[in-house]
């Protein structure tokens, strides 16, 4: 902006070298706004498949905590997995609607840690069950 201000003022003007910079600017902006448009698209799908594998692991879940031995200490535990499980659901709840509003990155970043929380209680109910021997 300095090299054109300083330009202005002189008789003859020549603004090649700045037209020139203003192309390459021009091409820059073109590929980022291209390059912008593929990355939504990939988190969007990759936040897609994210959805619908967390509600296999939370049907799965669902499907397990019943099975779960009550001991002495049992139900309390229980009762905390099937908190935990709703809150990861509530998590789920809460990235759909943020997918649906458009906000990919979001609801990406949510489901994923609510996936890194349902398969960790996934696999502590599947631990339980095999050391207690029983099916799944």
């Amino acid at each position: 902006m300095a090299d054109i201000t300083a330009k202005e003022s002189k008789l003859f003007k020549n603004f090649k070298g700045e037209t020139a910079k203003l192309a390459s600017v021009l091409t820059l902006a073109n590929t980022v706004a291209a390059n912008a448009a593929t990355k939504k698209e990939e988190v969007k799908a990759e936040a897609a498949n994210l959805m619908t594998g967390i509600k296999t692991v939370i049907e799965e879940n669902v499907k397990l905590i019943p099975k779960l031995p009550r001991g002495k200490e049992g139900a309390a535990v229980i009762e905390q997995i099937k908190a935990d499980v709703a809150t990861v659901d509530a998590a789920v709840v809460e990235a759909q609607g943020l997918f649906d509003k458009g906000s990919f990155m979001d609801a990406l970043n949510k489901v994923k840690a609510a996936k890194e929380k349902a398969d960790g209680l996934n696999a502590e109910v599947k631990e339980v069950l095999t050391k207690a021997r029983i099916k799944f």
